[in-house]
């Protein structure tokens, strides 16, 4: 039973552990921002909210297997420092024109707060890795991550050939 989940939508994990938002569908794999951050899952894992029984319980057909779990298994959480990914803009118009009025400086900082504010809540949430997403431009923003999250505890888990974005996994 595949649905077809469009971003925006709300959504939650068949055994209602976890509710959010669809912010992009990749293939099978839905992206959901919840909690503060963004969690990728398999469309079969998933139920929009408004399939549910009067009483608030998911309405989960009975011939599928529900499995129990607080996170996702074997995935982290992503953060997408792409600019356009992190200010709130109404459409596509609002956003350039947005972005127009940043500076290069403004934009960078603005990059570097989510990525500290997410860091805090990880580590609130005790989220021992994460992927981050820097993109590839002229490393800037990729030498700032690398440095926030070494002096926040983290090991730099770089993807062979991957520039666009790295794994963090804290110190033990």
């Amino acid at each position: 039973m595949n649905r077809n989940f469009r971003p925006g939508q709300k959504v939650q994990e068949k055994d209602g552990t976890m509710q959010g938002i669809v912010r992009r569908v990749e293939g099978d794999t839905v992206f959901v921002e919840a909690e503060g951050m963004e969690w990728p899952f398999h469309s079969e894992e998933l139920i929009p909210v408004a399939d549910m029984d009067i009483d608030g319980a998911p309405s989960v057909p009975k011939d599928l297997p529900v499995k129990r779990r607080k996170k996702p298994a074997g995935n982290s959480p992503v953060i997408d420092l792409h600019i356009e990914k992190l200010i709130r803009c109404n459409d596509k118009h609002d956003c350039k024109k947005i972005l127009r009025r940043m500076t290069p400086h403004e934009i960078f900082t603005e990059q570097l707060r989510h990525l500290e504010n997410f860091i805090r809540e990880a580590e609130r949430k005790k989220i021992r890795s994460f992927t981050v997403v820097h993109g590839l431009g002229k490393g800037k923003l990729r030498e700032e991550v690398r440095k926030i999250l070494r002096r926040n505890g983290y090991d730099i888990i770089s993807l062979p050939g991957e520039t666009a974005f790295l794994k963090a996994e804290k110190r033990r």
